[in-house]
């Protein structure tokens, strides 16, 4: 068995084990897609498209008939995950999926935007090299670069996700997780790091660590502009502290975004420059057909990041709401007690219009629960009112006030 028969096993092998676990009955038929919705499903089994992509570009077929199946291959790696940004792809409540108490394991709290980021700087990362080429050239594949860059997507989707949300979870109860935006940043540089060189030594066709390696003629450049790219998500994590989360206006979401995906354009272009040994640019007039193909995935690239990614977090948001509410009415008085009084304190301290916002999407959610279970909520959320100090029940009743107007 060669090497690269191996490389593309293991590479099927660690893409089914993730899509298995992300769509694994963990509980009830009757309730499954409850918490997995259609939407969310089929956009998980549509992941394994770049499997599809690498086979392509190593079938013995003419280049005419590689070519097109590559880019249709490439409208369904986009449109699969342009569509999980709709509100449907967040799931109810559903008991079984606890690992903590209030913590559900949910990745439709952040598969949707993690993936619009992944997918929309592999696009941008592949009309870059179609662009850059001298003359048009479909990136040839190496499935031991594709199994690196797996790696790459593993930290910068589900483990990086799984930071946010319990960063979220400690701000929604009134915790101030500082650790977060150094853990985000570290995360994503790391994750970055091995997505591009995993793809780059793909789409070269060589093996990464053995074939594939830096060269030094440009090597002062690409760690400048590594340093520069890394200063700027900094400053981006240091600027979206003063955002109030939930009330964000829709310029702020997209700004962010857009600073993010830039950041990240600069990373790539070091990647790309410290590998190559020379300065990459566009070659409109020696590669006409590559440079405008490049342009397109670039552009398709930058819209997922930065247009459909913003509304992919906002919905993350509302879910992430919906599903801790159904979680309190499933626990215990005691537990329910204390969870609800902490989120109420919290509300308490927010500025009047983020509070109202959040009093908002908890109501939404309350009315989403069975009757039984919105009959516990409202319950112990007027039971916790009642316990509360003057001030943080005036700011919570005119929160109510300012939200009913």
């Amino acid at each position: 068995m060669t090497s690269d028969v191996v490389g593309a096993l293991v590479a099927m092998g660690l893409i089914s084990v993730v899509v298995t676990l992300m769509t694994f009955p963990f509980v009830e038929r009757s309730s499954y897609l409850a918490c997995r919705p259609p939407r969310f499903v089929a956009g998980v089994v549509f992941m394994p498209l770049f499997v599809a992509i690498g086979v392509v570009l190593r079938a013995p077929w003419s280049d005419a008939e590689r070519v097109v199946a590559f880019l249709v291959l490439l409208a369904g790696f986009w449109a699969s995950s342009a569509w999980l940004y709709h509100p449907t792809t967040q799931g109810e409540y559903v008991a079984g999926l606890e690992f903590g108490p209030g913590l559900s394991f949910r990745p439709d709290l952040v598969l949707p935007g993690g993936v619009a980021l992944v997918k929309g700087l592999i696009l941008t990362g592949v009309g870059m090299l179609l662009s850059f080429q001298e003359a048009f050239m479909l990136p040839v594949w190496n499935w031991w670069g594709f199994v690196l860059a797996f790696f790459g997507i593993i930290t910068i989707i589900p483990i990086r996700g799984m930071s946010k949300m319990l960063a979220r979870r400690s701000r929604f109860l009134g915790g101030r997780p500082l650790w977060q935006g150094s853990v985000k940043v570290g995360l994503l540089v790391v994750g970055l790091a091995i997505l591009l060189y995993g793809f780059l030594s793909a789409f070269m066709g060589s093996i990464p660590f053995v074939e594939f390696r830096p060269r030094g003629e440009l090597a002062g450049v690409a760690v400048g502009l590594f340093v520069a790219a890394t200063i700027a998500m900094v400053l981006r994590e240091w600027w979206k502290r003063g955002l109030l989360e939930g009330t964000e206006t829709m310029s702020a979401r997209y700004l962010s975004t857009l600073w993010l995906y830039l950041s990240i354009v600069v990373f790539m272009y070091a990647t790309v420059l410290s590998f190559m040994g020379r300065v990459m640019t566009f070659q409109p007039e020696s590669n006409p057909v590559g440079f405008g193909l490049g342009l397109l995935l670039i552009a398709a690239g930058a819209a997922l990041t930065v247009w459909v990614r913003p509304w992919a977090l906002r919905y993350e948001l509302d879910g992430a709401i919906r599903v801790m509410v159904g979680n309190m009415a499933d626990m215990g008085a005691e537990a329910r007690w204390a969870l609800m009084t902490r989120r109420m304190r919290t509300l308490a301290s927010y500025p009047p219009a983020q509070c109202a916002w959040h009093l908002g999407r908890m109501d939404q959610a309350i009315s989403r629960l069975p009757s039984s279970d919105r009959a516990v909520i409202d319950e112990s959320r007027l039971a916790v009112m009642s316990s509360l100090s003057s001030d943080d029940r005036r700011a919570i009743m005119k929160a109510m006030d300012r939200l009913i107007a």
